[in-house]
C-alpha cells in the first residue's frame, strides 16, 4: 500500500519540536489544536470578507469536522455537507407549506427530528452524522426566517456557504499541515494481530490443559469452568481487545476515504477485520478446557504464539505456519492418530482457530488465502430498532415540547432554545448511551454560559480589528479544543465549544444587545435542562429491558442455524452477532460483577456455537455419511432449531449424535462427530442463557 508523504512543512515542524521532551506526551494535542486555531482563523477570515450572515458558523463547522486523521476529516466533511444540503431542502419545503400554520409546522419539523434520531442511531460512523445535520439544518435556517418567511431560502443559502466555508478551511489547513504519514491503518493492523494472538496463546490459554481421560468425558465437562469463573483480569483484557478489534472496522472507512488503493481493497478489509474479531469469541472460560495432545497441537501452538510477534513483511511467513499447523491437525485424523471424542473435539477447535487466524491475516495483510476463489463477503450492521425509535421518540419530545413552549409564551428567544433542543438531541442519539450523555453535553454548555459572558462583555467591546477578534475567540476555546483529546471530558468540551459559538454575538455587522445576550442564556439553560428531563425522566434508558431483548437475539439467530436450508456465510453470521454481543456490553457494564461476566461469557459461547453448526452444515453437505449417521445428525440439528425451547435436548441430541459417529470409518464423519461433542458441551454450559431464562432477574439487579 502507497502511502502518502508527510509535507514539508510538517516534517520541519516535527523536526524542529521532536527534541523537546514535553512535546513527546503533549506533541499530537498542541499539534492539534495548532491546526484547528489556524483553520478557524481562515474560516472567519473568508467569513467576514463574503459577509455571511452568520460567520460563527464557519468556526462551529471547523470545530466539528477537525479530525487529526485526514481520512475521518474528510468523510466528516462530505457527510456534514450531504446533511447540511437535505437539511436546508427541507426548510425550505416545511416553511413553504406551513407558513400560516404554526402548529402544522412544529408537528412536522418534531417528526422531522424524530426521523433524524432514529437514522442516526442506525447509521454507523459518520453516515450517522449526515443524519444529525439533516435534522438540525432545519432549525438554523428556520429560526432566522421565522418572523419573515419569504427570507428562508436566503437563510438556507447562508447556511450552505457557512459549511462550505469552513470544511474549506479545515481541509487546506489540516491537509497541508500533515505532520507524518498516515500510517494508523498499518499500526492498527498490527496491534490487533498481536493482541489477538498473544490472547490467544497466553500460559493459562488455549492449549495448556491437559487432557482428561477418555472415559471421563462427563466428570470432566461437570469440572469445567463456568462462566463468568475468570479472574477480573482477564475480562478487562478481552475487552479492551474488543474495543481494539472493533474499533480497527472504523479505521479501515477513514483510510478508504483518504487511499483510493484502501478504498479499492476495503471490502476484503473489512472481512479480514471481522475475521479477527470473529476469533475473539474464543476468549472465554469453556474455551480454555482444550485437551492438549503434544503431537498434534504443539505445532498449532507455536504458530499462535509466534503470531503474537506479527509485521506485516513477515506475514507471508506467519501464513505458511498456521496453514502447515492446521495441515499437521488434518493429516493427524485422517490417519486415526486422534482417538476419543474429547480429542477429536479438541482438534476440530484447534483447526477451525488456525483457519480463523489464517483467513484474518491474509485479508489485512493482502496475501493469497487457502480458498481458491475468495468470496465476496458483504457484511451486515446490527440495527437497533428499539434503541433508534426511543431516540426517535425522545427527540420528537423535546422538540415538541420547545416549540410549544415558544408558542404559548411568545418568548423572543424562543428560535434559540429551539436552536439548542434540536441540535443537542440529534448529536445524543450518535452515542450509545444517550441518557448518560445527555448530563455531560449539558454541563458543557452550561459551562459556556460564563465564558461567553466575559466573552461579550469584556473583551469583544475592546476590540478595534480581526486580530484582536480572532484572538478573543481562540483564548475562550483553546480550553474545550485540548479537553477534546480527553477520552473523559470530551462530549463536555464539545458542547462547550459549539454552542459557546452559539451564545455569543459575532454576526456581521456585531451588535451588542444585553437583553438578547441574557435572554439566550436563559434559553440554553431551559434548554439543558428540558434535555436531561427528556433524555433520563421521560424516557429513561432500561438496561436490563435492553440485555433481555439482546439475549434472546442471539438465542433465537443461534436456533434459526440448525432449521435454516440457506445459511448464510460464516463471517457474515458472526460479526452480526458479536455486534449485539458489543452492544450486550455496553448495557450491562452497571451491573454486579458476577452477573456482569456471566452474561457476556455466555454471549460469547452462544457465538461460538452457531459458528460450530455453520461448520457443521458444511461437513454435513461434503461428507458421505451412512443413513443412520445422517439421520442422527439431522435429529441434532432440528434439535438445535428448538434450542429456545428446550435446551438440554438439545445437548442430548448433538451428544447422542456424536456418539453415533464416532465410530465412522471416514475422516469427515469424525470431525463432524468431534463438532457435535463440543457443541453438547457448550449447550449444556449455557442452557439458561439460550432459552432466555438466565436474565430474569436482571429488572432487580
Amino acid at each position: 500500500m502507497t502511502l502518502p508523504r508527510a509535507t514539508p512543512a510538517g516534517r520541519s515542524l516535527r523536526i524542529a519540536l521532536g527534541d523537546i521532551v514535553p512535546f513527546r506526551r503533549h506533541g499530537p494535542t498542541v499539534i492539534y489544536c495548532l491546526r484547528t486555531v489556524t483553520a478557524i482563523g481562515v474560516a472567519l477570515y473568508v467569513a467576514f470578507s463574503l459577509q455571511l450572515q452568520a460567520p460563527l458558523s464557519s468556526v462551529i463547522t471547523v470545530l466539528i469536522v477537525a479530525n487529526p486523521v485526514s481520512g475521518a476529516l474528510v468523510s466528516k466533511s462530505v457527510w456534514r455537507l450531504f446533511g447540511t444540503f437535505i437539511g436546508a431542502s427541507a426548510a425550505i419545503l416545511l416553511m413553504a407549506a406551513f407558513a400560516q400554520s404554526p402548529i402544522l409546522f412544529y408537528l412536522a419539523l418534531s417528526l422531522w427530528i424524530g426521523a433524524a434520531c432514529v437514522f442516526s442511531t442506525l447509521l454507523r460512523f459518520f453516515k450517522a452524522y449526515g443524519a444529525v445535520l439533516a435534522g438540525y439544518t432545519i432549525i438554523i435556517v428556520c429560526a432566522s426566517a421565522f418572523a419573515h418567511p419569504e427570507t428562508v431560502f436566503l437563510s438556507a443559502l447562508s447556511r450552505l456557504s457557512a459549511v462550505s466555508v469552513g470544511i474549506a478551511s479545515a481541509a487546506l489547513v489540516f491537509l497541508l499541515t500533515s505532520v507524518r504519514p498516515p500510517q494508523r491503518l498499518a499500526d492498527a493492523t498490527q496491534a490487533t494481530i498481536r493482541g489477538t494472538a498473544a490472547s490467544l496463546a497466553d500460559a493459562g490459554g488455549c492449549f495448556r490443559q491437559q487432557a482428561p481421560p477418555a472415559d471421563a468425558t462427563e466428570s470432566a465437562a461437570a469440572a469445567m469452568p463456568r462462566p463468568g469463573a475468570l479472574p477480573e483480569a482477564f475480562y478487562d483484557s478481552r475487552g479492551a481487545l474488543l474495543a481494539q478489534a472493533s474499533g480497527l472496522v472504523e479505521i479501515i472507512e477513514y483510510a478508504a476515504a483518504d487511499s483510493y488503493d484502501v478504498a479499492r481493497r476495503a471490502g476484503r478489509l473489512r472481512a479480514g477485520a471481522a475475521s479477527l474479531l470473529g476469533t475473539l469469541a474464543a476468549l472465554h472460560p469453556l474455551h480454555r478446557r482444550l485437551h492438549r495432545s503434544v503431537q498434534d497441537t504443539a505445532q498449532a501452538e507455536q504458530a499462535i504464539a509466534a503470531l503474537g510477534r506479527y509485521t506485516a513483511a513477515e506475514a507471508p511467513r506467519h501464513l505458511a505456519a498456521l496453514a502447515a499447523a492446521h495441515d499437521r491437525l488434518a493429516e493427524s485424523v485422517e490417519r486415526g492418530h486422534v482417538a476419543g471424542l474429547a480429542e477429536l473435539g479438541a482438534v476440530e477447535r484447534a483447526r477451525d482457530l488456525l483457519n480463523r487466524l489464517h483467513e484474518a491475516v491474509a485479508r489485512l495483510s493482502g496475501q493469497p488465502s487457502r480458498t481458491a476463489t475468495p468470496r465476496h463477503v458483504r457484511l451486515r450492521p446490527y440495527l437497533d430498532w428499539p434503541t433508534a425509535l426511543r431516540n426517535g421518540l425522545r427527540g420528537c419530545i423535546v422538540t415538541m415540547l420547545g416549540c410549544l413552549f415558544w408558542y404559548v409564551t411568545q418568548w423572543p428567544s424562543g428560535p434559540t432554545l429551539l436552536s439548542y433542543l434540536v441540535p443537542a438531541a440529534c448529536l445524543l442519539a450518535t452515542n450509545p448511551s444517550a441518557s448518560r450523555a445527555s448530563i455531560d453535553f449539558s454541563l458543557g454548555t452550561l459551562l459556556a454560559i460564563p465564558a461567553s459572558y466575559v466573552c461579550e462583555t469584556l473583551m469583544l467591546p475592546q476590540i478595534t480589528g480581526f486580530p484582536l477578534l480572532l484572538g478573543c475567540l481562540v483564548v475562550v476555546l483553546l480550553p474545550g479544543i485540548w479537553l477534546q483529546f480527553h477520552p473523559r471530558h470530551g462530549l463536555r468540551a464539545f458542547g462547550y465549544v459549539v454552542f459557546f459559538n452559539a451564545m455569543i454575538s459575532v454576526n456581521n455587522p456585531i451588535r451588542f444587545d444585553d437583553i438578547a445576550l441574557v435572554n439566550g442564556w436563559l434559553a440554553f439553560i431551559l434548554g439543558t435542562a428540558a434535555l436531561v428531563v427528556v433524555f433520563r425522566a421521560v424516557l429513561p434508558p432500561n438496561p436490563a429491558r435492553d440485555t433481555e431483548r439482546l439475549v434472546a437475539s442471539l438465542g433465537r439467530a443461534t436456533a434459526r442455524l440448525g432449521g435454516t436450508r440457506r445459511p448464510p456465510p460464516h463471517e457474515v453470521w458472526e460479526n452480526l452477532q458479536l455486534q449485539k454481543t458489543l452492544r450486550l456490553t455496553q448495557r450491562v457494564q452497571a451491573m454486579a460483577g458476577p452477573v456482569r461476566r456471566d452474561l457476556i461469557d455466555s454471549a460469547f459461547i452462544s457465538v461460538e456455537i452457531g459458528r460450530d453448526v455453520l461448520r457443521l452444515r458444511l461437513l454435513l453437505h461434503e461428507a458421505a455419511l451412512a443413513s443412520g449417521e445422517r439421520a442422527a445428525v439431522q435429529e441434532a440439528l432440528d434439535a438445535i432449531g428448538r434450542i429456545r425451547r428446550d435446551p438440554r435436548a438439545a445437548a442430548r441430541a448433538t451428544a447422542t449424535a456424536a456418539t453415533a459417529l464416532s465410530g465412522g470409518t471416514g475422516p469427515t464423519a469424525r470431525r463432524i462427530a468431534g463438532l457435535l461433542h463440543e457443541v453438547s458441551i457448550l449447550i449444556d454450559a449455557v442452557p439458561d442463557f439460550l432459552a432466555g431464562e438466565a436474565v430474569t432477574g436482571l429488572r432487580r439487579c
